[in-house]
Parts: structure tokens; sequence; C-alpha cells
């Protein structure tokens, strides 16, 4: 109450006093204390205020033009109820009679209110709601007409003299009003409109029942108790008017859109009006008013047959509602099983109260997240501030961050968890917390990182490499030129021999770093692997540290690359070179060549699309590596030989000419069963 007495402006709250005053005046009048007569000149402005309170709804910005064009005729019937109602009072009070035109504006206003009533925009109704309304606008019509009767149409039975054709129309008018006004609450498109609707159909009621006494009193004077109900009606149409000004008012947008994909809810206006119907009734009955039994027969079978199949159509519409939330809850319960995500909902005591099915497909069945667990415990300590955060309230403290779940006892996963704030919703009563795993995330941003760093390198050693090479060259130029000055009996000469030997050892160096950053010049044409093989085979055994026996195992129907030999015989020297140094007590290395068809969900063929491609296997038999060490196989300048003995390019160097070709190398070993290379170069196409 405060509220709204708040809410009142300078205008709203004038016109408060002004009903108040009024009121007072009637209650003296009534209890026979006197007082000024006001009555006479109460009801003066009142035609005016309203007429031009709907007259300025219709200048709203925003707003249709059949709701402009309803406000407008809603202003029209102000003015003209205003003008019969003055002209009427004016004669009563110098004790003449009613003139003859004031029934016919009166008539006139009833009409011009109808249009204006039915210019308000209506709602498309869905159809699944179509029934219900119709039967509740059926139960609107006939009570409408029952009170209409009772107010109306009864009177020509009491008085059958006063059966006039114009009393008829006014009778018939007045249960239009009811009727149209009453539809008007359950159909109309905007909320206000129907709020506002439901103000006049009060209106159109007390003006209605002011009339019904004015017709059975013997003698009217101004400032009896039925002018009560005539300002009543008054102050309600000034109410439905204010209300929705405040709302155009307010800077929210005026709904001018569809709504019927909100369906159409009950109305209770329907049972209102058939329960003041059946009061009026029975009120003829208990009165034994013989000439409104059989009216009041007919009225309560017409009511009590359209209840029914009101309650049929709801128990029908409750039936199709509890489907749908079936179905809701069936596809609601499906997405959340089959989901990848864990869904938990943690309870304002920070326990578990709801754990998703994935939770046992995600995470095995001796998974810690359970219903009772405190959730808190299954975070790390550093992220409970997080938690304590959120569960006092302020889930925007972190409304999607990273961090670490307890599984099972001791197994941590990466996980990233929003959260939504659910506590008020009764159905669920807690924090939604979505859990999804990251830690395949994790891996690929692992790969970028160390590609980007890869790419560093590998530009900083070829810009190395180049200088160095420019400075061996000048280096073994000039160490040459001292040799040829020197006989070769010379000590000298060996020395420069020694030089020149230094500076081509660094010269291989370089080479190597210049393949592992692709700065070499490369000539690829279609290559038999096989053949590649054959030609390097005979010095394969020398470049491993002990004796090895290369055992070769070569399809002959190996299908051709495009690649460049040089390139070829570097990664298959590098690998044999690897395999060797992985076997110090010496043994067996296998290199084997093989046509296959990458499907794609092979493991060993990383993103490569599906297609043909050559396969180049090297495997050895030595001391294996653990996987952290297979994990970092292929980076540069990473070695497990002692300081001195490797720079760590050699293996860098073949994924590098690999990836070139837009293949693809794997490594599989085990500690103490060796490593097994495979390197997948695409088929050639033909020239």
């Amino acid at each position: 109450m405060r509220a709204a007495w708040e809410q009142l402006d300078r205008l709203d709250l004038a016109a408060a006093i002004y009903a108040a005053v009024y009121l007072v005046f009637l209650l003296a009048r009534g209890l026979g204390l006197g007082g000024p007569d006001l009555a006479g000149v109460a009801f003066l402005p009142l035609g005016l205020i309203v007429g031009w309170a709907n007259w300025r709804n219709s200048r709203a910005k925003g707003i249709d033009h059949r709701t402009r064009l309803a406000w407008q005729l809603l202003a029209l019937a102000s003015i003209m109820l205003w003008g019969a109602g003055s002209a009427w009072t004016l004669s009563i009070t110098t004790g003449g009679g009613s003139p003859a035109w004031v029934d016919s504006v009166t008539l006139g206003r009833e009409v011009v209110l109808i249009a204006g009533y039915l210019c308000f925009p209506g709602r498309q109704l869905p159809r699944h709601g179509r029934t219900r309304f119709n039967l509740d606008a059926a139960l609107v019509i006939v009570a409408g007409f029952v009170i209409a009767f009772y107010f109306s149409f009864r009177l020509f039975l009491i008085d059958p003299a006063e059966t006039t054709a114009l009393a008829i129309v006014e009778s018939s008018l007045d249960w239009a009003l009811l009727a149209v006004a009453g539809i008007g609450v359950l159909q109309k498109r905007d909320p206000e409109i129907r709020q506002a609707m439901l103000l006049l159909l009060g209106a159109n009621l007390a003006y209605i029942a002011a009339n019904s006494v004015l017709v059975s009193l013997p003698a009217y004077h101004t400032g009896d108790p039925v002018d009560a109900l005539w300002f009543s009606a008054w102050a309600l149409r000034w109410v439905a008017a204010r209300r929705v000004w405040r709302h155009y008012a307010s800077g929210r947008a005026v709904q001018t859109a569809d709504t019927s994909e909100r369906g159409y809810r009950s109305s209770r206006l329907s049972y209102v009006m058939v329960g003041g119907a059946l009061v009026l009734m029975l009120s003829r009955v208990v009165a034994k008013d013989d000439a409104f039994l059989q009216a009041v027969a007919v009225a309560a079978l017409m009511m009590g047959t359209l209840l029914v199949l009101r309650q049929f159509a709801e128990i029908e519409e409750n039936r199709r509602l509890f489907r749908a939330q079936i179905q809701r809850e069936s596809r609601f319960r499906s997405v959340v099983q089959n989901s990848s995500d864990v869904v938990l909902i943690v309870g304002p005591d920070g326990v578990i109260t709801y754990v998703s099915p994935s939770v046992d497909r995600e995470c095995g069945g001796r998974a810690q997240v359970v219903v009772g667990a405190p959730f808190r415990e299954l975070l790390p300590r550093e992220d409970a501030g997080v938690v304590d955060a959120v569960l006092a309230g302020n889930p925007q403290a972190a409304p999607q961050f990273e961090t670490r779940i307890e599984i099972t006892p001791g197994g941590w996963r990466d996980v990233e968890m929003a959260w939504t704030d659910l506590r008020r919703d009764p159905s669920v009563g807690g924090i939604v917390v979505s859990c999804r795993d990251i830690a395949e995330r994790h891996e690929y941003e692992r790969y970028l990182r160390q590609a980007q760093e890869l790419d560093a390198v590998s530009h900083l050693a070829g810009g190395l490499a180049h200088d160095l090479n420019n400075l061996l060259t000048v280096i073994r130029g000039y160490a040459e030129l001292l040799r040829s000055e020197w006989s070769e009996d010379s000590p000298f000469t060996a020395d420069l021999g020694q030089v020149v030997a230094a500076v081509d050892r660094a010269a291989s160096v370089t080479a190597r770093i210049l393949a592992f950053s692709r700065k070499q010049p490369v000539r690829r044409r279609r290559l038999d692997l096989n053949t590649v093989i054959d030609d390097v085979e005979p010095m394969l055994s020398h470049v491993t540290r002990e004796p090895v026996e290369i055992r070769l195992r070569l399809d002959p129907s190996l299908w051709p690359v495009r690649a460049d030999q040089g390139q070829m015989e570097q990664v298959l020297v590098n690998l044999v070179s690897n395999a060797g140094d992985a076997m110090p007590r010496g043994g067996d290395i296998q290199v084997a060549t093989s046509n296959r068809t990458i499907g794609p969900a092979t493991p060993e063929a990383g993103d490569l699309p599906a297609g043909d491609y050559v396969a180049l296997t090297v495997a050895d038999r030595g001391v294996g590596m653990s996987p952290e060490v297979s994990a970092r196989a292929f980076e540069p300048f990473f070695s497990t030989k002692p300081s001195g003995q490797g720079l760590g390019l050699g293996l860098a160097v073949v994924r590098g000419i690999v990836s070139d070709m837009d293949g693809h190398v794997s490594v599989e070993s085990r500690e103490g069963s060796g490593s097994t290379f495979t390197v997948l170069l695409p088929r050639a196409e033909a020239e």
C-alpha cells in the first residue's frame, strides 16, 4: 500500500484527495450531518479530466494506429457522457424534466465505447488455447446477460409500461458493454490494456448498478448514496487511463508484437462473473421473484454446462502440459546423461546434492565425485577461496575458471568449471556446476607452444649457421692457400690439413643445423625409397660407434615418393645413427619399407589425412626410452647423451625434413625393449 502511494504523482494525488473529500461528504450526508451541497458541482469536471487522460494516452509515442484510435474513442465517450450527465443533473436540480436528447447521447456514448473497446488490438491465440478461451468468453457472455438482466431487463418485468424500444436498446447495450469488456480482459494483446479493460469493466458494472438503483428510487436528490456508484465509475475510468499512461511514460517499449507464443492462461474473471451472476440469481430465488425464476433456470443450466465443459478443457490442457513437461524432463535427462561434461549441483552448505551419470563414463567407477561429498575438499587449496565466494552468494566472482578436481583418490584432472546460481529455483535449490575436461586442450596448447618455440629456434639456428658457414669458408680458403705454399713433407702442411679437417667437421654441423631449419636448397623428384636405401646401405654400418648389423626388409612393390634424395639419405643416416647410439654393446638394426593406407583413426599417423603412404621403419633392440623421454625425443638440442657427445639435432632434423614433405614421424619405445621409429611419406602421384 505504501509503495503504491509513493508511486502517485501530483496529479494522481490531487485526484485521490478529491475523491476522498467527496466520499466524506456523501458519508456525512448519509449520516444526516448535513454539510454543503457539493454533489451538483462535484461531477462537473470528472468527464473532462477523464476525457483528457484518455486523449493524452492516444498521443503517446510508440503505440500503433489501432491503440491510438481506441484511446481517442474512449476520450470521445467520456466527453459525451459528461455532456449528457451534466445536462441531466442541471435539469434535475432545477426541477425540470430530462431533456429528450440526453438518452440519445447516452446510447451513442455506449456505441462509441464499444467501438473503442474493440479497437484495442487482440492477440493471436495458440491452437491449444482457443477452446478454453471460447468457453471463457461464453461464460462471460452468459454471466454478463444475467447481470444485465438483473439490473436492466428485469425492470421490464416489474413495470411493463417502461418497456420501450429505447429501453430495450439501452439494456442491450449495457449487456454488450459487459460482454465486450469481459472478453477484452481475456483477449487483448498488451498486458497493460488487459488490466485497463478490467477496470473499465468494473466502471461499467458500477454505472449499470447506479442506473438500476436510480429507477427504484421514489425521488432523486443530488447527494444521495447512489451518487457513490456513479462517482466510482468515473474513478475507475481515471485509474485505468492513468495506469496505462505510467506504462507509456516509463520509457519501456510498447508491446506491439504478437504474444501468442506465451499461450493462453486461464482467467479468473469468467468464474468471478459467474459467481456474481449466481449470487444475483439466488437473491431473486430467496425473494421468490416468480418472474425471474424461468430466466434463473435457463441461465443456471447454460452456465453449468459451460462450466463442466470448461473443466474438461482444463483437464485436457493439464494433460497436455504434463506430457510436455515429461518430454522436456526426458530431453533434459538424456542431454545430461550423454553429455561429455560432468554436471553437479552444490547445495548452500557446499555439499554435492546431484551428480550427472556421465561421471562414471568420464571418470571411471572409483570416482570420488558422489552425492554427499563436500565439494570444497575435491578442489586444490588455492581455489578454495573461489568456492567460498560462490557459496557466499557471489557466483560472478568466478563465472568460469580453470582448476583441478580430485576425481579418484590422488588422481587429479584439469577441468574448466562454469557456475549458475539456481538456489532460488525450488526445483534445483543449489549452484549448478558444469565441469569440462580440458586435459586434451592443455595438450594441444603444449604442442602449440612447442611448435612456436621450434619455429623461433629454427629461424635463429638458420641465421647462425649461414653466418658460421661464411666464416668457415674464409678459414678454409686461407688454410688451403697456406698449404699450397708449403711442400708435402713440411710439418706445417700436416697442421694445415688438421685445420681443413676441423673446418669440414664444423661445416657438417652447420649443414645439420641448416637441415633442421629447412634453409637448405632441395630438389624433389619421384624417388624409389628402396633404391635410396640400397645406395646408402654400405656406409650405414660406419655411422654407428659399435659394430652393428643392418638388416633390410624392403617391399619390392613399394610406391614412389616425392622427395630430395640427399634429405632422405640424411633421414636414414640420422635414424640409424640414433639406433646405434641406443645399443652400446652392438646388435641388429632393422630397416624396413612398406605400403600403408591410413584411415582417420590410425594412432601412428598423427594428424595426417587419410590416404596412401610409404612407411620407413628403423627398429633397434637397445636401451629404449621412458614415456617422458619419448615425448621430447624430437625436440631440438634435447639429448640424453653425456655433455659433449651430441648436439641433440639428429631427430629434430628428421622431423623437420619429414614435416616439410607433409609426412609424419613417430616413435614407439619402452625402457629395456628398444625403439621403433616410423616415417610416413605421402605416395607420389603419377607424372
